[in-house]
């Protein structure tokens, strides 16, 4: 990760052993055209681009991705599915030991006890603060297993 990446992000982040997650979550914040690692390159090349307004969506489904880039050029969130979740394959995640294959209380056995939590339209959700960042963890109604991660800079 570009060394102005890790001033900007939690050790969490920097810290992160699973690479492709790490790129994904170093998105936030950055302009994808000025962000050379794979993740950014892919997006950038073989995303399905929709506008929103002043807003972009860069969605590439065979990877389980997707950015949204705010009217400033800045990728404001990225949301990373599961397999099958909307339509895409499965991303790679990997945080502290949660993956697409925990449940709600392995991912609070593993991260403590949430800042946030309700019911979407996918099922429950739980948001965890880490600084100047925040992840936010949907849930399959049907499963009971994660679906859908959200990283983005509040």
């Amino acid at each position: 990760m570009p060394t102005r990446l890790m001033r900007r992000f939690d050790k969490e982040i920097v810290s992160m052993p699973n690479k492709a997650t790490r790129e994904a979550i170093g998105l936030v914040g950055c302009e994808i055209n000025a962000t050379e690692s794979p993740t950014a390159q892919a997006l950038r090349l073989l995303a399905i681009v929709e506008t929103f307004g002043e807003e972009q969506t860069l969605s590439l489904p065979s990877l389980g991705i997707e950015a949204s880039e705010g009217p400033d050029g800045k990728i404001a969130s990225v949301h990373l599915h599961s397999r099958g979740h909307e339509g895409f394959e499965a991303f790679p995640f990997e945080f502290n030991g949660v993956t697409f294959e925990s449940d709600e209380t392995e991912v609070r056995l593993r991260l403590g006890d949430p800042t946030a939590a309700g019911e979407g339209s996918d099922g429950p959700w739980s948001r965890y603060e880490f600084g100047n960042w925040y992840i936010h963890f949907a849930h399959s109604r049907q499963s009971g297993l994660l679906c859908l991660v959200t990283c983005a800079i509040p």
